[in-house]
């Protein structure tokens, strides 16, 4: 059974897919998906009937919010690390950050007035040398540019122990018209 569950806040439709006792839960990639046993049945499009011995029952108890974990948070890549790698937040390896280029904004983007985020999962050589870039999301418009940049990122070398390690990161690169 299939039903329309709600929105996320990338506004996209999120559905509810009840399978035996399991309930899929369904939204805009498939990166979100996520299986969740339930013991309750999905709740169905038509009304439940009102019951004349209690109002209690009435209303049905919405389905609790997916959990998130940790490969979902929005500061972890999202892919699992090349090995060798470990893996460290945005925000951290930002701090690191010895240099990064701005993006050429694309003339056709700019024409189209096209602006947004792209984001990458990043691996960082031993050296602190961008190895390898992968997307994640962008406008389509927007990523050679971005990729490009990020390429050219230089970071301060992660240690640990006295080893240099490659690291396995995100990168977002911001397109706004206004600037």
């Amino acid at each position: 059974m299939i039903s329309h569950y709600g929105r996320t806040s990338q506004m996209s439709t999120i559905f509810r897919v009840s399978i035996g006792a399991s309930l899929l839960v369904l939204s805009g990639s498939v990166a979100s998906t996520q299986v969740l046993p339930t013991s309750e049945p999905a709740p169905s499009s038509k009304p439940a009937p009102a019951s004349p011995k209690s109002d209690a029952h009435a209303n049905p108890k919405p389905a609790p919010a997916p959990q998130r974990t940790a490969s979902a948070e929005p500061d972890a890549p999202t892919a699992p690390p090349p090995a060798g790698a470990i893996v460290v937040g945005l925000a951290t390896q930002k701090a690191k950050l010895l240099n990064a280029p701005q993006p050429v904004y694309p003339p056709l983007a700019k024409s189209a007035k096209v602006q947004g985020v792209c984001r990458f999962n990043v691996l960082v050589s031993e050296s602190g040398a961008v190895s390898d870039v992968k997307l994640v999301r962008g406008h389509p418009l927007l990523v050679n540019a971005a990729k490009e940049a990020v390429r050219q990122y230089r970071y301060q070398k992660t240690v640990i122990d006295g080893v240099e390690m490659k690291v396995w990161t995100m990168v977002d690169v911001n397109f706004d018209l206004s600037r």
